[in-house]
């Protein structure tokens, strides 16, 4: 059958030169001459003369040789087209195979096409008359500011004009910013490059509760992304330690960390898809369009392997600012992270095209539900418990007292979380009624509150919902 790389023709014509060209602008392939559209041998009319006119056109026109033979008994012509290391034109344009079909190569595919015959890729290519002007400082400064306290460059050679800095890192060419470094250090690169953004969702039974796009400096994303996960897509178990607080991850904050920057360095950001994080009660995917070098596969990945970075320039700058070692120890160090939970899994799927990583949270929703409505021991109760024990005095207590007792700076995150909502389930009530924001009003336990130390067992705890548990 005719597919991928093999290719059926009745007779030899000029225009099945793209046919050639896309063989060896793809994965190579077989053409075969003297057989028709039904797979029947038809043979080709003096053979000989046809393989000497298609070896000259070839070489002639795109200064390729491939292997031409002939099946004397059919008459048909096998022409066997490599992979060429470099693109090949036809006329000026390049040709390339999907299935088993040719077409010209156009837009992304043919700027990756001449970035490689250029041999420069598309990140390395400059964005002409852009300089150093249109960058973002406070991007500029936080990257001096990081590879000063790592110091693998001097202080001197890093405290010098914004011209020479980005030249040193590669990220400037003939007076022109790089899309490198306009990725790395404008101020709004997703408006400059499709894709170059973040998207980050929540996912509940399938849909979508809440979502962010983070775009940005590349430089500062992944502080941002950090703290965006945190803040509200993270759900973390606490625990006390006598009277301290103790907030538990929900996933291996070592593991999370490598995932989330290899995936920033390594997307292919001339497929202009973002960088995706899908975040679910159990567990979260990380994923980018970077895939693997050409040739390896998943257990080389997972061996001992050097680093081969998609993007050289922006691994090298993240490497500058000690985001990465450089050693190709990324996926070790995402499953060292799992070492100490049993059960819980890294599954990692990658191919030349894409990189996908699932990891299983270490605690999950159901372990935060588990925790909040388990009897506890008078030196171990969850923050409500702590609320109606501190507040349980005649005067009540004020929201800077309870913030502080708990160890929280945010009066307000304490209110929003805590407070109002002990007080609409009737646990606290106001020592001022009526004024909620009057600067005398204190928080008072009540009777229902007092009751509320100790759950009555496994059917309350699980009567209550999980999303009721979850903190906006």
């Amino acid at each position: 059958m005719e597919r991928q790389k093999i290719e059926w023709k009745r007779e030899w014509k000029d225009e099945f030169l793209k046919e050639i060209a896309s063989f060896a602008n793809t994965d190579g392939g077989v053409l075969k001459i003297g057989i028709d559209d039904d797979g029947n041998s038809i043979g080709v009319k003096d053979p000989k003369d046809v393989m000497k006119k298609i070896s000259d056109t070839v070489a002639n026109k795109m200064a390729l040789y491939p292997n031409i033979d002939i099946d004397e008994s059919t008459g048909i012509i096998t022409v066997v087209v490599e992979r060429s290391n470099m693109p090949v034109d036809l006329n000026g344009k390049f040709y390339i195979r999907s299935g088993n079909a040719v077409h010209e190569a156009k837009g992304r595919e043919y700027d990756r096409i001449v970035s490689k015959r250029l041999n420069i890729s598309w990140l390395d290519q400059p964005v002409f008359g852009m300089d150093e002007s249109v960058l973002d400082p406070h991007a500029i400064d936080y990257f001096r500011r990081k590879a000063t306290e790592v110091g693998i460059l001097g202080r001197d050679s890093i405290v010098v004009p914004v011209p020479d800095l980005l030249t040193k890192l590669g990220l400037m060419m003939d007076g022109s910013i790089t899309r490198a470094g306009a990725l790395l250090f404008h101020p709004k690169p997703e408006d400059l490059m499709v894709g170059s953004f973040t998207k980050m969702g929540m996912f509940v039974d399938s849909e979508i509760v809440v979502q962010d796009i983070i775009g940005g400096p590349l430089v500062c994303r992944f502080d941002r992304l950090l703290d965006t996960l945190s803040a509200k897509y993270l759900s973390k178990l606490i625990t006390y330690d006598g009277w301290t607080r103790i907030e538990n991850d929900p996933f291996p904050m070592a593991s999370l960390r490598e995932c989330i920057v290899n995936a920033l360095i390594h997307n292919d950001y001339s497929s202009f898809n973002p960088v995706q994080i899908r975040v679910w009660p159990e567990g979260m995917m990380i994923s980018d369009s970077g895939g693997i070098p050409e040739g390896w596969t998943e257990e080389d990945l997972l061996s001992t392997h050097r680093s081969v970075p998609v993007n050289p320039k922006i691994a090298y700058t993240f490497f500058l600012m000690g985001f990465i070692e450089n050693w190709g120890r990324g996926m070790e160090r995402i499953l060292k992270g799992y070492e100490n939970h049993p059960g819980k899994n890294v599954v990692i799927r990658a191919d030349r095209s894409s990189f996908q990583v699932t990891m299983d949270a270490v605690i999950t929703l159901n372990d935060i539900r588990d925790q909040i409505f388990t009897q506890r021991s008078n030196d171990m109760p969850c923050v409500e418990m702590r609320i109606i024990a501190y507040s349980d005095v005649p005067g009540g207590k004020s929201t800077v007292e309870i913030a502080s007792e708990l160890g929280l700076l945010s009066t307000s995150y304490v209110t929003r979380t805590y407070l109002r909502p002990m007080v609409e389930a009737g646990l606290l009530e106001y020592t001022v009624p009526g004024k909620p924001t009057s600067r005398n009003q204190r928080y008072r336990t009540t009777g229902k509150g007092r009751q509320s130390y100790l759950f009555k067992g496994d059917a309350d705890r699980k009567s209550i919902p999980i999303c009721d548990l979850v903190r906006r």
